[in-house]
């Protein structure tokens, strides 16, 4: 296999595994909550899901540029 898609798919699988992480976490965390810590949690999730988007993005462009 590949080198490079090696490598992008564990990147990707990370990120995943990141996720459900964070998911688990937050989960967690709501059960004490105060109404109105989900929008919180919520909007937690929308800025890690960019900055997950984004590196993935920079490790993609960079593994695709080497030769």
């Amino acid at each position: 296999m590949n080198r490079k898609k090696i490598i992008i798919g564990f990147t990707i699988l990370g990120f995943i595994i990141l996720q459900f992480v964070f998911y688990r976490l937050i989960g967690i965390w709501e059960e004490g909550a105060k109404h109105g810590f989900s929008q919180v949690t919520f909007i937690l999730g929308v800025v890690l899901g960019v900055a997950y988007a984004y590196l993935a993005y920079i490790v993609d462009t960079r593994l695709l540029d080497d030769p």
